[in-house]
């Protein structure tokens, strides 16, 4: 029982960080829409942001420590049923929607953030800027104005994937709480 309750504790705690990450990732990410450079303001925000898309899947890593608490086997003509409460409801289906909507955004998101830099990555060689073109293999030279519009397109096509990657951990996360959002109904 004490290791049951541990489990959904844990799982608890982790799905309340990948929330709160989410929206973190989700903020530092959209950013870049309004001007904002938070990779080059904030660098090592920016890199914990870049590694912490792990710190929800480390239960899986470690070996998964929650373990799947078997359900009573069903009798065909018992009174009992288990009834989902509203709650569970609307936090599985919000967390189902997140993670529709962002893994949508991670796959169409990544190809035009990406086109927006031509695919190529930006580079300062000796004072320049430029914007190397992966497909012709060649530096294209370019101003400090669009070097910095470029940097913004390219740190929203590197930080794409945090939302999905937080939303899918939640989820993982969630799903050893679903006996506890259920209630037990006698008829």
């Amino acid at each position: 029982m004490l290791n049951e309750r541990w489990d959904k504790q844990t799982a608890l705690i982790f799905a309340f960080i990948c929330g709160v990450l989410f929206v973190v990732s989700l903020c530092a990410h959209f950013s870049a829409l309004f001007g904002f450079n938070f990779a080059h303001q904030f660098p090592k925000i920016w890199f914990f942001l870049q590694t912490s898309v792990v710190i929800g899947f480390l239960p899986l890593i470690i070996g998964n420590p929650y373990k799947k608490i078997s359900k009573p086997s069903y009798i065909w003509g018992s009174s009992k049923y288990q009834e989902s409460s509203r709650f569970g409801i609307y936090v599985g289906l919000t967390a189902a929607i997140l993670l529709c909507v962002s893994l949508l955004y991670l796959v169409f998101g990544e190809v035009y953030w990406s086109s927006q830099i031509h695919f190529g990555y930006l580079e300062i060689k000796d004072g320049n800027y430029f914007l190397y073109l992966k497909r012709e293999r060649q530096f294209l030279p370019i101003i400090f104005d669009e070097y910095q519009k470029l940097l913004l397109y390219q740190n929203l096509a590197y930080s794409v994937h945090w939302m999905f990657l937080h939303s899918l951990a939640f989820m993982i996360n969630l799903s050893p709480l679903e006996i506890d959002l259920k209630k037990t109904k006698n008829e």
